[in-house]
């Protein structure tokens, strides 16, 4: 697999191009800073893996007037007169999450979730709403 290092984001920003050619044809871009490696890789490969790593099956449920939505293990639940409606509530509870995240991190009882707020953000809300309701 091609590969695209680059020791400093100097040399990374000067060879950008080539770290999408490398990520394109099934390899990486990789540039450190300050001790720490990034990846440029396709957006669709890191989701993907992010999502077989949340190990998480959204789980739907009949309420008295509608469908619930609820992801087990995590503080997600969602409601709606039908499953769309609640993936679309799910879908905006994931999102301001997601936004919430540089403050919620580094509280311990939120540390598990570091792979759903990339998750959230690489993924459009279709994409998010077709894991919810199974269409994935």
């Amino acid at each position: 697999m091609p590969l695209a290092q680059f020791d400093t984001v100097a040399a990374g920003r000067a060879g950008f191009k080539d770290m999408i050619d490398a990520a394109s044809t099934g390899g990486a871009g990789v540039v450190r800073r300050s001790g720490e490696a990034f990846a440029v890789v396709p957006v669709e490969t890191v989701r993907r893996a992010l999502l077989a790593s949340i190990g998480t099956v959204p789980e739907v449920f009949r309420e008295d007037d509608g469908i619930g939505l609820s992801l087990r293990g995590m503080p997600f639940a969602s409601e709606g007169s039908t499953l769309e409606e609640a993936a679309a509530d799910m879908v905006e509870a994931l999102r301001e999450y997601a936004e919430d995240w540089p403050r919620l991190r580094h509280a311990g009882n939120h540390r598990r979730m570091e792979t759903l707020v990339p998750l959230v953000d690489l993924s459009t809300d279709e994409q998010l709403t077709d894991w919810l309701t199974g269409a994935a």
